[in-house]
């Protein structure tokens, strides 16, 4: 869930999906619940009926009830990904690795050309935190409003490949870090990303000032 979603890291409740999917594209076929999978289907049926065929009568079905709807990009989940919270009273963008699947309150990003953990790294900054301001939303409780089309906005600088694998190295410090102790203080870590952030980006020392007075951790 969005909830479960913090920087660099996140907390996993031992939830569960019936993926029973009704195919995508043609590359996967329809899973058959009710023959291959009778207790599974026993077990939605008894919910179907204790809340008057809801999952029956629902829009938004597969080819059987018990089908999920149809999804492009069923296999995009099992991707290497950046997952964020829509709404997050925090900053924090974290990499998934473990083929995680994500509600209506998370998004995620795949990248098979520039380096997930670079993006990853951008994305945490300082700097993308304070570009937000300008373009973001916030709730009226003073959360973040992470909307895809928001996020699409940011832009990459261009880095040395010298750089890109510095910054990889931090990333992959501080994710090693929080799998330990998820209460581990990152912040010389992410400082030092900053300034290279800073530094790629083109920003005078006053800027740079001026996003370290309006941004915090």
């Amino acid at each position: 869930k969005g909830k479960d979603i913090k920087k660099y890291y996140y907390k996993y409740d031992d939830l569960w999906l019936i993926h029973s999917h009704t195919g995508i594209r043609e590359k996967y076929k329809a899973i058959d619940i009710p023959n291959k999978y009778p207790k599974i289907y026993n077990f939605l049926r008894a919910i179907n009926k204790k809340t008057d065929k809801a999952i029956e009568k629902r829009t938004d079905k597969g080819k059987h009830w018990t089908n999920l709807r149809n999804c492009a990009f069923i296999d995009f989940f099992d991707k290497e990904k950046i997952i964020w919270a829509l709404t997050s009273n925090k900053w924090g963008f974290c990499l998934d690795n473990e083929k995680y699947f994500l509600t209506s309150g998370a998004f995620f990003l795949i990248s098979e050309e520039i380096p997930i953990k670079f993006i990853l790294a951008v994305l945490n900054s300082k700097l993308m935190q304070f570009y937000f301001s300008a373009i973001g939303v916030m709730t009226a409780g003073g959360a973040y409003t992470l909307k895809k089309t928001t996020i699409e906005r940011f832009t990459l600088p261009f880095v040395e490949e010298k750089e890109i694998n510095d910054i990889i190295e931090k990333t992959n410090e501080i994710i090693r870090l929080k799998n330990i102790d998820i209460n581990t203080d990152i912040k010389k870590i992410e400082s030092q990303i900053d300034k290279l952030m800073f530094k790629n980006y083109g920003l005078t020392e006053k800027e740079i000032n001026i996003v370290n007075d309006k941004t915090n951790y």
